[in-house]
């Protein structure tokens, strides 16, 4: 795809790319998922020294925009990184 593409699918589509781009935030906790392998509301919490439901919240949201695949284990939910091929 040349940059022209990208910029014309962009200029289209912006609306669903804004939807689908992680926050700064998002993107950190994408990296360590990336690093730990499973995440749970407790460790982000933990490791970024945000609120629970903040931490939750936010692993909902990179689950609901395709970053995160979720499990439930026992009472909680887990995360892990989605591999792209």
């Amino acid at each position: 795809m040349t940059k022209n593409q990208l910029r014309k699918m962009l200029m289209i589509h912006g609306d669903a790319v804004k939807s689908l781009t992680p926050t700064p935030t998002q993107r950190r906790i994408f990296t360590a998922g990336r690093v730990l392998g499973v995440l749970t509301s407790a460790q982000v919490s933990d490791k970024f020294k945000i609120s629970v439901e903040n931490a939750s919240a936010q692993l909902k949201a990179l689950h609901d925009k395709g970053y995160l695949a979720r499990r439930i284990v026992g009472t909680q939910y887990t995360y892990q990184p989605i591999t792209w091929s």
